[in-house]
């Protein structure tokens, strides 16, 4: 079990890879389109159409493909005021308590979004009150696929944190074996 998790926490870590590298190009891209806007507005006052609604829908993309990473790479901010006291097994516990938390409400999350995405594809929701005809489903898609990939990465966490605390547990029990008289 515990080298099909190590396996597929790798392959995890190879699309959470790609995934930020997409975002880096994505980051260059709209910088590069905002400033020919700028650029455009002021030396011939005329600026790019729609470049604001295509802002928005990369720094979707950008929020939404890095929640995995960030959480792959153990980067989320930890308050360890109440815990730093507690022994390493009370800390393992809460971290899986709260990974399960996370993992449920994630879920939930990406599963609702999933579904609003294909609702939207299907009947070809637009985005209202822009200048450019942008179709709605590929934003919610970002979503999507970041809660998703999100929700994966807390399985395997809450997965590893199973396996971590059941190693402690043996090696407390070999550490003082029961003795029988």
């Amino acid at each position: 079990m515990s080298d099909f998790i190590h396996r597929f926490d790798h392959l995890l870590q190879k699309i959470e890879h790609f995934l930020m590298l997409v975002a880096g190009v994505l980051t260059f891209m709209v910088m590069f389109l905002v400033t020919v806007d700028i650029v455009m507005k002021n030396v011939i006052n005329r600026p790019l159409s729609g470049v604001y609604e295509m802002v928005v829908y990369v720094f979707i993309a950008l929020g939404s493909f890095g929640l995995a990473y960030v959480q792959g790479q153990k980067a989320n901010i930890i308050v360890e005021v109440a815990t730093e006291s507690c022994s390493e097994r009370v800390k393992n516990m809460l971290d899986l308590l709260g990974c399960l938390i996370g993992l449920g409400v994630i879920a939930i999350i990406a599963y609702k979004t999933t579904q609003n995405t294909i609702t939207s594809f299907v009947l070809g929701e637009y985005q209202s009150f822009t200048l450019l005809k942008l179709p709605a489903w590929p934003a919610k898609g970002f979503v999507a696929l970041g809660m998703t990939l999100l929700s994966i990465r807390l399985l395997i966490d809450c997965l590893q944190l199973i396996l971590k605390i059941s190693v402690m547990r043996d090696q407390q029990e070999n550490k003082y074996p029961n003795i029988e008289a």
